[in-house]
Order: structure tokens, then sequence, then C-alpha cells
């Protein structure tokens, strides 16, 4: 059954949802998410719900995406956290490599294959932790010394959220937030700038909820 998704463009908060983030790495990851009725109604009918945000000034767009994943916080932080096995599931992921990692941070590669075999790399510096029932992962683009302009992206940062769902049971709602600015387009390969944005925004977090229920077997944890 497929998986329908919504995209609205001027989010107007009535349903708010707050995340429990007061201290530590993840302080600076807003709080709350606010969600019109239909927008919730919308998610609770679990199709994934795709706003896209003012990003004011900058060349880049910003993009929001918010589902349910019928499991628990843990299960979702372990597949998000399994940082070699991106390629298997995330959208245009074609390797993942991991140059540094502890307990609460990485260092990755990234290389997207694209179509026409158009290749982008970059470097994400990785931040993650659960705590107090809330999971996170957040990230920003770091230099990868030698890739022309061409060659990677310009810029960009975001971050995921997982928190229990109180309205409905044994869910969680995934937030997918991210800013994205490709850089120069040559002229003929705007599409870029939408399968890097808009058109996989909403597979993300469908390809990460698969991706859980293949791990373990679709069923919901007990948090």
């Amino acid at each position: 059954m497929m998986t329908r998704f919504i995209l609205y463009l001027i989010p107007i908060g009535i349903m708010q949802i707050f995340f429990n983030l007061h201290s530590g790495i993840g302080s600076d990851i807003p709080t709350e998410i606010q969600l019109t009725k239909s927008q919730e109604d919308s998610i609770s009918r679990d199709k994934i719900v795709v706003r896209e945000l003012d990003a004011a000034d900058r060349p880049g767009k910003i993009y929001e995406s918010t589902g349910l994943i019928k499991a628990s916080v843990n299960e979702v932080y372990s597949v998000l956290t399994d940082f070699k096995s991106y390629n298997e599931f995330m959208p245009n992921n074609e390797e993942t490599k991991i140059l540094r990692i502890n307990s609460q941070s990485a260092l990755l590669n990234m290389t997207l294959a694209l179509p026409l075999k158009k290749v982008k790399k970059y470097t994400l510096q990785m931040d993650f932790e659960k705590k107090n029932g809330v999971a996170f992962l957040k990230w920003k683009n770091v230099d990868w010394p030698g890739l022309s302009q061409s060659q990677t992206i310009r810029e960009t940062h975001g971050f995921w959220l997982i928190q229990n769902f109180p309205k409905k049971k044994s869910h969680v709602l995934a937030v997918y937030h991210v800013y994205i600015d490709p850089g120069p387009i040559p002229w003929g390969l705007g599409w870029i700038v939408n399968l890097l944005s808009r058109y996989s925004i909403p597979d993300i977090i469908i390809k990460t909820r698969n991706r859980v229920y293949e791990i373990n077997g679709g069923m919901a944890g007990a948090e």
C-alpha cells in the first residue's frame, strides 16, 4: 500500500508537541513543533506531512517531514544511528563511510548516487543522543578536502527528533528537518535541487519506517 504525503507551504500551528531537550548537545534543537488539526489528522492516518519553511534570506531551502512509526524510540534511534547501513535504505545513499565515531558523535563521508550518473559527496558532523524518552540526531556539513564545488553541496544542516506520540498507542512521532543549499546548479540540472530536497524528504521517513519494520518484524516495541 502506497503511503501518501501532503506538502504544506505555510504551516499555521494549532497543536503543539513539546520535546524534552533542555540541556546537553541537543539544547539548540527546537523543543516544539506545531501542527494544524488537518496535519495531525493526516499523520494519525499514517500519511507523511511535508512542510516548506521560511529560509529567510538564505539561498537554500528548508523542509520538514513528519510522520508516525509503529515502534519504540529505542528501535527508531537504533536504525538512525546505524550509519554504515544507510546505503541499504536511505534515498540516494550509495555509501556512508565512518571516519570517526563515539557514543554521541560521528564524522561521516556521504556519497549520493543521483540519476544520469551524477554523484554528490559531502562530510557530515553528526551528534546524537537519547534521553528522557526523546531521541535526536543533528548534523552539519564540514569541509571534505579536495572536492570541487561541482562534486559537493555548499551547505546542509538539520536534525531528527523522535518521541512517543500520545494520541496513538505504540507509535512514535518522527520529525526530519533539513536545510540544503546545493550551490550553483548548471542549466538544465535544476531537478537536482528537488531530488535532494522536496522529492526525497517524504521518502526519508517512509524508508526509515520500513527499515524499522524490517529489522523488528513490523512489531512495535515497548518503551
